[in-house]
């Protein structure tokens, strides 16, 4: 998906993407001229709104299931856009034994995680 193809397309956008994010910057084009139908917190929501034909749902890889069995795929975008995220918690705070070992499973994941080569 290059970004004209989405110009005049019905979309969903994250609350998140503000103007001047990286999507925007990706879009080259104001977020005044796009067709912009809604605005999501949950993902999920948004694929719903999205497999009703109400509009794109714009999203990172893998936060949904998007097989054929659920009326919904996914394209990715070209040139590629990839975004940073951060995951944080407070440092002392007392955890659930599911936070915990959530927290625990997250950083051994992530000391052996190695990122792939192009």
């Amino acid at each position: 998906i290059r970004p004209e193809d989405l110009w005049d397309k019905p979309l969903l956008f994250s609350r998140q993407q503000k103007p001047g994010s990286a999507l925007s910057v990706w879009m080259r084009r104001e977020y005044e001229k796009l067709h912009i139908v809604g605005t999501y917190n949950l993902i999920y929501n948004a694929a719903q709104f999205a497999r009703l034909g109400i509009g794109y749902a714009l999203t990172l890889d893998k936060l949904i299931h998007a097989v054929p069995e659920t009326g919904l795929c996914f394209r990715p975008l070209f040139p590629k856009l990839e975004a940073d995220l951060s995951i944080v918690w407070k440092r002392y705070q007392v955890q659930s034994r599911a936070a915990a070992a959530f927290l625990e499973q997250l950083q051994k994941e992530i000391a052996e995680y190695q990122p792939e080569q192009p």
